[in-house]
């Protein structure tokens, strides 16, 4: 089936920024809709394999570049959401891209799609918009220790009143990002945690809009959403007829190698969630649209997809 490609803009909603959208879809009927939100340092090109798979089995799938990310930032601006309160805007950017996909598909069931930074994002999201989406998945998502999320959100928010909103630490990085490359030693990079599919890590590793550090503004942005995570009232207002999966690699770190994925499942069951499903994939690493069997998983996620229309 033939794939056309569409780039767009639409105006974000912090007022000033042009988000960048793409969307992939098969020249035929379209079955389902998928909106992927992408994940932290990187952008929405990376995910066009995927895209252009699931095209060609009658889902059309449109992604954004977040605010700080990609096409939608320029360039010294990476790393950075918004003066205040940056993570509501990337909430609601999401909301605003669904709009214009229900004016695009209006009678075609819609799924949410969110990797890592995109995996809580997409949770947040549907505590503030339920019963908006047939369904969603998270892939490369987790649960930290409340704990250490506060202490985490301390010592930015101090560092951010002495140096500045916008100042970049490579420490900050190393605490949040390099830790999850300790159980893989030895490496050839930084980023080898995120595949065993050396071609794909090298890929990242050159792409000069995965290359930049995040701001001391979206570090506290980030780590109020996952903060927010942690509330039972947030967590109580996921719709319970909302079909979720849950799609990790078993060596994960940011999953906890699986144990992560597994307390978000339960949580998820425990709160009346009664279509929760979960799949955790041996020797799998974080990014597992780009691991050694990714064919795999995209046949997995298009029939979860195309089972529940």
């Amino acid at each position: 089936m033939t794939v056309v490609k569409k780039e767009y803009r639409i105006l974000s909603s912090d007022g000033k920024s042009k988000l960048y959208i793409v969307r992939w879809e098969p020249k035929g009927t379209v079955f389902a809709v998928l909106h992927i939100s992408h994940g932290m340092l990187e952008h929405i090109g990376r995910y066009e394999e995927f895209a252009i798979y699931l095209a060609k089995r009658g889902i059309a799938v449109i992604g954004h570049d977040h605010l700080g990310h990609g096409k939608s930032s320029l360039k010294e601006n990476y790393g950075f959401f918004g003066e205040d309160h940056g993570g509501n805007y990337l909430i609601r950017d999401i909301r605003r891209i669904r709009y214009v996909i229900s004016r695009w598909y209006p009678d075609t069931p819609c799924f949410l799609m969110g990797h890592s930074m995109g995996s809580f994002l997409l949770r947040r999201y549907i505590s503030v918009y339920p019963n908006q989406e047939k369904g969603i998945i998270l892939t490369g998502t987790g649960e930290k220790p409340y704990a250490l999320l506060l202490a985490g959100l301390t010592i930015v928010s101090f560092t951010g009143k002495i140096k500045g909103k916008m100042y970049r630490s490579v420490l900050f990085e190393d605490l949040m990002l390099g830790r999850f490359g300790k159980s893989f030693r030895p490496v050839k990079t930084a980023s080898d945690w995120l595949s065993c599919d050396e071609e794909k890590v090298s890929e990242y590793v050159k792409d000069s809009m995965c290359r930049f550090h995040f701001t001391c503004s979206a570090y506290e942005d980030f780590l109020n959403i996952l903060i927010d995570l942690k509330k039972r009232i947030v967590r109580k207002k996921c719709p319970s007829d909302l079909s979720v999966l849950l799609a990790s690699g078993c060596d994960d770190p940011v999953g906890d190698k699986g144990k992560g994925v597994q307390r978000v499942y339960r949580q998820m069951k425990k709160y009346g969630g009664k279509d929760i499903s979960m799949i955790l994939y041996p020797n799998c690493r974080h990014e597992i649209l780009n691991e050694k069997n990714r064919i795999q998983v995209y046949n997995d996620l298009a029939q979860w997809i195309l089972k529940r229309i």
